[in-house]
C-alpha cells in the first residue's frame, strides 16, 4: 500500500522541513518528543523546519528510520527546494537592484534617446 505524504512535499518553494512539520503534526508527535526520539536539539529541529539548515544524507536517513519516507524522498525535497530558493532569490536580487537605481536607469535611457535624436 502506497503511503501518502503531506501536500507540502509537492511544493518546491517549501523546505523539506515543512513536510517534516506536517508529518509530526499528522502523527501528533511533539517537537520535544521527536527531538528525544532522534537525539536532535530543538534549535536544530527548528532550523531544519524553517529551511535554515540544509537536509544532509545523515538527516535524511534519520528521518527515514524515524518517520518512514525514504532518504531519497528527503534528499529530493532538499534539491528541489534549494533550486526553487535560488531561482527566487536571484530574481529578487535583480529586482532589488532595479528598484535601487530606477532613476539612473531611466535618466540613462533618456540621454541615450536624446543623443540618437541629435545625431
Amino acid at each position: 500500500m502506497k503511503q501518502n505524504y503531506p501536500l507540502s512535499q509537492y511544493l518546491p518553494s517549501t523546505p523539506p522541513g515543512a513536510t517534516l512539520a506536517d508529518l509530526l503534526l499528522e502523527r501528533a508527535l511533539s517537537h520535544a518528543d521527536f527531538c528525544r526520539q532522534t537525539k536532535l536539539s530543538h534549535t536544530r529541529l527548528c532550523r531544519i523546519i524553517s529551511g535554515e539548515e540544509s537536509m544532509t544524507t545523515d538527516l535524511a536517513e534519520l528521518f527515514e528510520s524515524s518517520l518512514g519516507p525514504p532518504a531519497s524522498f528527503w534528499m529530493n525535497r532538499e534539491k528541489f527546494y534549494r533550486q526553487a530558493f535560488k531561482a527566487t532569490t536571484s530574481s529578487v536580487d535583480h529586482s532589488a537592484e532595479e528598484l535601487a537605481h530606477p532613476l539612473e536607469s531611466s535618466a540613462s535611457q533618456q540621454l541615450d534617446k536624446q543623443a540618437s535624436i541629435q545625431r
